[in-house]
């Protein structure tokens, strides 16, 4: 028989003990580089902008989520299985970070278009309560659809992922919301690639780190979000449809891991700082040919 049609339990658990060792991996280098970048922001006077600050908020959205890692190797080496509800909240902290972290990314996109079109502007923009209602916004955004989910909760048994809570809830309604603002953050970072090339140089230094960021940000989104929806329309047998979607969430967990190295060899005042805290002192890393590979 398919394996698409049957997928026995002993077969799905093994799938799932492999992809978590792999999420956890993930997820250790995910923290440790984001705490980094949380570190160097707090020590830096130089990285207290309201785009950094911005930055090292989803840099701690991104280590909130790892706790999803730690869920899915206790449940697939205990071959634990519960019901959506349960599910729910055992996931709730890493969904939450997880929507708030998606908005964040766009509006780090429109901070950068608005600091290199109206600079004058943006001046009377920035500051904390400008960073305060971005980070309010992102939050009563990921709690609305916290609430959403609940409310369209089933009752079924499932073996608890992110994924899984979220097909157990309308998961179209999510992806629609997900894909229209990373699209969002695409348009917005097209504009401003235009832009950067008559943009005073501080600002291009922070945008060079940010383009290459955004473009691995919505691939490594993309795959996941076809894919979850290309499995939901054909309805496979769910242990096929859950051991597929978290083989695909290595993919996504790859936004988490990519941003310490991103702004380290692509951003000279991230690389500076970075390296003041590394005492790499006599490492030069030749950012500018990087940057232009």
């Amino acid at each position: 028989m398919s394996l698409t049609n049957n997928m026995t339990l002993s077969t799905f658990f093994l799938v799932v003990r492999v992809d978590s060792l792999i999420l956890l991996f993930e997820g250790a280098v995910a923290s440790v580089g984001n705490g980094l970048i949380i570190l160097v922001t707090i020590r830096s006077k130089s990285l207290q902008s309201s785009c950094n600050v911005l930055i090292a908020a989803q840099a701690l959205s991104d280590i909130i989520r790892q706790w999803h890692s730690v869920t899915l190797i206790y449940n697939s080496f205990n071959e634990n299985m519960t019901t959506v509800h349960q599910c729910y909240f055992i996931q709730l902290v890493s969904m939450l970070a997880m929507d708030f972290s998606t908005l964040l990314m766009l509006f780090i996109a429109v901070d950068r278009f608005a600091a290199t079109k109206y600079p004058l502007k943006y001046q009377c923009m920035k500051g904390w309560k400008y960073v305060t209602g971005i980070l309010l916004s992102c939050l009563t955004f990921s709690s609305a659809f916290a609430v959403y989910r609940y409310t369209a909760l089933n009752n079924d048994t499932i073996f608890c992922t992110i994924v899984d809570v979220l097909a157990s809830s309308n998961i179209t309604v999510w992806a629609v919301g997900n894909t229209t603002i990373n699209a969002a953050v695409v348009v917005t970072y097209v504009a401003l690639t235009r832009l950067t090339k008559v943009a005073v140089p501080e600002y291009i230094k922070i945008n060079r780190s940010l383009n290459l960021m955004i473009l691995l940000h919505i691939s490594a989104w993309l795959l996941p979000i076809v894919f979850t929806l290309a499995v939901s329309l054909f309805h496979p047998c769910h242990l096929f449809s859950v051991a597929v979607q978290n083989t695909v969430i290595i993919l996504w967990n790859i936004t988490m891991v990519a941003p310490f190295f991103i702004y380290y060899f692509r951003s000279t005042l991230y690389n500076r700082e970075l390296r003041s805290i590394f005492r790499l002192r006599g490492w030069k890393v030749n950012v500018a040919s990087v940057a232009s590979s």
